[in-house]
């Protein structure tokens, strides 16, 4: 697993502002990759198996039931006629965007932010394991705790969040 950290403090108690992990994801012919996607690693692939970690959307048949990481990068899509691997960067730690694609469908401030992959709870015993993304911050004008940053999830909507995936 190649980690990049963002800038920190440096010390006994080092705290870098963002940690980014090097990986694959695995997309399905046409499938999209969006800017803030939740992403799981694939039960399937051993890990490092393939040279890198090998991730897959949390709505793939093949994602395990917890989240590895938030990409974000610039949306992509596999435009080809089979599943084919992307290498990509993916948000572990720190602060960035989670689209609202993935998410419950009202946000607050302050409120974790849970995807809402059906296999998740299809999988016994590990309905609750780990689906919390993070926490939502105030953004722009809405800056009250509690206070909705969207009522309705769209695809094309982005969250800032405080990330923490595990």
């Amino acid at each position: 697993m190649l980690t990049r950290v963002g800038p920190g403090n440096a010390g006994y108690s080092f705290q870098p502002e963002f940690i980014d992990i090097d990986c694959v994801v695995e997309l399905a012919a046409g499938a999209t990759c969006n800017q803030g996607q939740v992403l799981c690693r694939d039960v399937t692939a051993f890990p490092s198996a393939k040279g890198a970690d090998m991730v897959v959307l949390s709505t793939d048949p093949l994602a395990q039931p917890s989240v590895y990481g938030v990409y974000q990068g610039p949306t992509f899509v596999n435009t080809g006629a089979a599943r084919a691997n992307f290498p990509i960067l993916v948000r572990k730690f720190g602060m960035g965007v989670v689209s609202a694609a993935g998410v419950g469908a009202a946000v607050n401030v302050g409120s974790n932010l849970i995807i809402a992959a059906a296999q998740v709870s299809a999988i016994p015993g590990v309905a609750a394991l780990n689906v919390n993304v993070g926490i939502a911050v105030a953004t722009g004008g809405v800056t009250a705790k509690g206070a909705a940053i969207i009522a309705s999830a769209g695809p094309a909507t982005l969250i800032n969040c405080a990330i923490e995936c595990q």
